[in-house]
Parts: C-alpha cells; structure tokens; sequence
C-alpha cells in the first residue's frame, strides 16, 4: 500500500511480491470465482503464526469485518493507495540528496515502483471485474497526517519519507493478515488477496 519498510536491495532469487501476487491472480482465475463464491482456500504459512510488528496498537478483528462490509470502498481506498505508493517511488528516485543517485538506489526505487504499479494492476482488475471503478479523488487522512511530520531540505526530509514510508507499509501488512483472516469465509477472494499480499510482504 502506499508505501516502505522495504529493503533498498534485493537478494538474488528471493521470490519477489509480484510473483507472490501473480500467483494469487492465477490462482483467482482458475477457481473463476467472484463475490460470494465457494469455500476459501487453505490459509497462508503466514496466516498460521501471529505477526511480530513493532506497532504500539493493532487493529481489531471489528475494523476488518465493519470495512468488509463495504467490499468497493475498500478496494477503491486500496487502489488509490497502490497509485500512491507507485508514485512516492518514482518521484524518491530523482531525490536522492547529492548530485547523483547511487545505482542500488535507483534500481530499489525503480523495482519498488514496478512492484506497487502491479498491485494497482491487480486490485484494479478484481474492481473491474465486480463491474467497480475507481473514484477520480482520493484522501487518506492516515498518511496525510503522517506527511505532516516530515522535515523539510535534504537528507533530513529523504530520512522522514522513508520513516512514514515504512510505518505505513507496516501497518499495511498488519491489516493484510486481519482482512485475509476475517474474510476467509465471506469473501474468499478478498481473503486471497489480501493473504497473498501478506506473504510477500513477510517473505
């Protein structure tokens, strides 16, 4: 989501978020399922041990099923959230304090934009397929405020991008585990993805 508690490397072989996705996708297709289709499928490895996040507050099994309620809104806010974290990457690879970015930081930034498009790509496509579109304009007061905090010149703000950056795609993570639990059973395929998204982000 929008994003990152990300590495700004990547090991050789590791399995990549977006594999992660693709699999769900695939996986998604060939069950040809939509709202309110059968039995969800056997949990994550991830999904069977508790999350350890260095959070102060964790969100509630009540948030979860109160926006599931409302499947659209909460892809929408999701998709929205995904253009915004494609963006941040790109716009982070031009702002790199000294005359010229690091390769490692270009390549991490470039990898990260590509990997937050793909989700976007993804979470777009189940809209569509539910006959959903996404809104023209989109606030999150969550990141908003958290942009508020951020100091402003140099290194000091690039630090502070990449602090809030990655204090949200932890809290992200922490959500994806309650939504792939609590909507195993009433929504399968949001279970799906949100455990594949979970997985990846662990992995």
């Amino acid at each position: 989501m929008e994003s990152s508690n990300r590495s700004l490397s990547r090991e050789e072989g590791r399995p990549t978020r977006q594999n992660m996705v693709m699999e769900a996708e695939q996986t998604r297709k060939e069950g040809g399922e939509g709202q309110g289709d059968g039995a969800a499928r056997k949990p994550s490895l991830a999904l069977q041990k508790p999350l350890e996040l260095p959070l102060l507050c964790f969100t509630t099994s009540r948030w979860a099923r109160a926006v599931l309620e409302s499947p659209y809104e909460l892809l929408n806010d999701h998709a929205h959230l995904e253009k915004k974290a494609a963006t941040n990457a790109l716009e982070l690879l031009c702002r790199w304090p000294d005359k010229e970015a690091p390769d490692h930081w270009v390549r991490a930034m470039s990898a990260m934009a590509a990997e937050e498009s793909e989700h976007l790509r993804l979470v777009s496509g189940l809209m569509l397929e539910n006959g959903w579109k996404m809104s023209r304009n989109h606030k999150n007061l969550y990141a908003g405020l958290l942009h508020r905090r951020v100091r402003k010149g140099g290194r000091k703000e690039l630090a502070d991008r990449l602090y809030v950056a990655a204090l949200i795609e932890l809290r992200s993570c922490e959500r994806f585990q309650v939504l792939a639990s609590e909507a195993a059973h009433s929504h399968p395929w949001i279970s799906r993805l949100y455990a594949s998204l979970m997985d990846s982000e662990v992995g």
